[in-house]
């Protein structure tokens, strides 16, 4: 049985504190990042662009570009007499 040296008495807990201090930094480094890129508003934003096209206009598109591809617009509607070439 190895005996410790009453200087490493506190060894462990100095480096748990010192673990703790080093991983909330990193905590908040990288929460500062998020919100200063924001990054969770793009994975959210992007795609939900193109989701309102298809719900407003019926196309994969942003529904600002779409607006003019509605299935009601005239120039949509279909024909029984077909297009000339």
């Amino acid at each position: 049985m190895t005996q410790s040296v009453r200087n490493e008495k506190g060894q462990m807990t100095l480096e748990a504190v010192l673990f703790l201090v080093l991983f909330f930094g990193a905590t908040i480094i990288v929460s500062d990042y998020f919100q200063d890129e924001k990054l969770v508003a793009k994975i959210v934003s992007g795609p939900w662009d193109h989701i309102a096209g298809m719900m407003e206009n019926g196309v994969w598109e942003p529904p600002n570009d779409s607006k003019t591809k509605h299935p009601n617009l005239i120039n949509r509607h279909g024909s029984p007499i077909g297009e000339s070439l």
